[in-house]
């Protein structure tokens, strides 16, 4: 495929250690693994959220290993959520870790040992994970394993107890931009401005992969040149415009007869009601002029009513409810 028919995500992913932004503390050490050439490479355990550059350095770290000829004969990459029972680590995961690595490339370290990267395990059943932790100790002579995950917690302790362990976090909102800004340059579009980037940003929330998508997804819809209300059109979420304008609405203290045609008004436009409730909640807390009291009630409320849906509520009366009790404890306040 070519450069050019590959989504952006793909086409500007790093291929090397040195080309990750950021997660300089994890960048480093593991540089220096490969630059030590030691034998005693550890397995490896990746954890947080959703893209912030977990797979794409593990592959970076394998390509550096092993160079791009021999990739493929050393590593093997599975996704857990999909593969996710005992039967796949007692079959292909198995099989792939008995084999010897024999051949080397010398133009790069090329360890003896082969990389199983398991993707997204946390989603690996309990039983999975036990029967892997009983074949990496079998076969710790010539592969090593690493994990991916967005939850630490659901690592078995015996399995992570084994890895040396890395957290990434979200990436940086300045870093993020200066991401999109490169890759808006590369792909010429220059109709968009900083105030996009920072909006795209915003909605991406530390997310590289979705912020990377969300750009591509508005240059092909509309074009070089796209506005803020494009972007909410694509990602359904609230522009940060909007969010200052419904918080104006809340804050002015109105009836309840006005609430309910301004819940009734955003249903109309296709607008969600709960993300209505969590940006203006967002705005609340940024304002130093409200006390801190108010404010926890308020996010008290907010909890409860993300409870509330979680059980099948109405997300009309459970925003009806928020946006009438924010109201009637900004009155207080004021009063």
């Amino acid at each position: 495929m070519a450069d050019d028919d590959l989504p952006w995500v793909e086409k500007y992913r790093p291929k090397t250690l040195g080309d990750v932004i950021s997660h300089e503390k994890i960048v480093v050490p593991l540089k220096k693994m490969i630059k030590n050439k030691r034998s005693d490479f550890p397995h490896l355990l990746f954890y947080g959220p959703p893209g912030t550059g977990k797979t794409t350095t593990v592959r970076a770290l394998a390509r550096d290993l092993w160079g791009p000829r021999l990739f493929k004969q050393r590593v093997l990459e599975l996704n857990a959520s999909d593969e996710r029972g005992i039967s796949v680590i007692r079959t292909r995961v198995k099989n792939f870790a008995s084999m010897t690595a024999t051949k080397r490339d010398k133009r790069y370290p090329s360890p003896q040992f082969k990389l199983i990267i398991l993707d997204e395990a946390d989603n690996m059943t309990a039983p999975a994970q036990a029967a892997l932790r009983r074949t990496i100790e079998n076969f710790a002579g010539v592969t090593r394993v690493c994990l991916i995950c967005n939850y630490l917690s659901k690592i078995i302790s015996p399995l992570a107890s084994r890895c040396l362990k890395f957290q990434f976090a979200p990436l940086p909102p300045l870093q993020n931009i200066q991401r999109l800004e490169y890759i808006a340059k590369e792909e010429s579009i220059d109709g968009i401005d900083d105030k996009i980037i920072k909006e795209i940003v915003s909605h991406s929330k530390g997310d590289m992969r979705r912020a990377i998508t969300l750009l591509q997804s508005c240059f092909k819809l509309f074009g070089k040149s796209f506005t803020l209300s494009d972007i909410s059109e694509i990602t359904g979420d609230i522009s940060s415009d909007e969010i200052d304008a419904h918080f104006s609405f809340v804050r002015s203290c109105p009836s309840s007869h006005d609430i309910s045609q301004f819940v009734e008004n955003l249903q109309r436009q296709g607008k969600s009601c709960i993300l209505v409730c969590e940006g203006v909640t967002n705005k609340l807390l940024q304002d130093d002029s409200i006390p801190s009291v108010p404010k926890a009630f308020i996010v008290q409320k907010l909890a409860k009513m993300d409870l509330c849906l979680s059980e099948g509520g109405s997300e009309k009366l459970q925003a009806l409810d928020f946006l009438m009790f924010f109201v009637a404890k900004l009155k207080e306040h004021s009063s």
